[in-house]
């Protein structure tokens, strides 16, 4: 469940730096740069700092899922250490009482 939930996190980031280029590439087609700029590029009259009020929301946002995905990561990681430590542990048992098998 962890690991799906990272990987959709990794699919979110991919999709959020795919944003500002089909924008652009929008925009440079005749668009709105889908609304970004109403009457196309050419009359575009948008306010002094839209561009990077855009640019700093997608760095938050990026930056929010690469702190989650490094948590989920870390979790993760934890888990996987303790169930190994627990595998370990099993196996020593068993072998303590003579009952070890080939794994």
């Amino acid at each position: 469940m962890l690991k799906a939930l990272r990987g959709f996190l990794v699919l979110v980031a991919l999709l959020l730096s795919i944003v500002p280029p089909a924008f652009l590439v929008n925009l440079l087609n005749g668009g709105t740069g889908y609304g970004l700029c109403p009457e196309g590029l050419a009359a575009c009259s948008t306010a002094y700092l839209t561009g990077p009020t855009f640019a700093l929301r997608i760095l938050g946002g990026l930056l929010l899922v690469m702190v989650g995905i490094r948590l989920l990561s870390r979790i993760i990681g934890q888990v996987e250490t303790s169930h190994l430590w627990d595998q370990v542990a099993d196996y020593y048992d068993n072998l303590r009482e003579g009952t070890a098998t080939e794994q």
